[in-house]
């Protein structure tokens, strides 16, 4: 059989490649079945409402999460991965700790907040 350190495949050298295989926002937006937002360009900002239009990728989308609370740091807010509530809610140990509350607050403690009248 095959070693690990031979072929296209080999599993050596110092760190895992990540982006082997990946596929590219490019690649995922042109897929036939993947509903894509618009070009940032192409976004006209009148209304709170129209952000939502806006790719996570682009500077707008950015400026308008630095310094808010929002999804993906209110688990870590709530103390839900501290590693005494991740082992009562089963949350796996690679996700537990107290890093994840420290992010969070340095997040929160960013300048920016700005609005979306600011973006325009």
């Amino acid at each position: 059989g095959r070693k690990a350190d031979e072929g296209p495949g080999k599993m050596s050298g110092e760190r895992p490649n990540v982006w082997w295989r990946a596929v590219t926002m490019q690649e995922l937006r042109e897929h036939p079945l993947f509903d894509a937002l618009p070009p940032t360009e192409e976004v006209e900002v009148r209304e709170v409402g129209d952000v939502r239009g806006l790719r996570q990728d682009s500077w707008q989308w950015r400026a308008l999460h630095e310094g808010r609370l929002t999804t993906s740091h209110f688990a870590s807010v709530c103390g839900l991965y501290e590693p005494a509530s991740a082992k009562a809610l089963g949350i796996p140990k690679s996700l537990a700790g107290h890093g994840r509350a420290l992010r969070a607050y340095h997040h929160l403690s960013e300048a920016g907040g700005r609005g979306y009248h600011e973006i325009l």
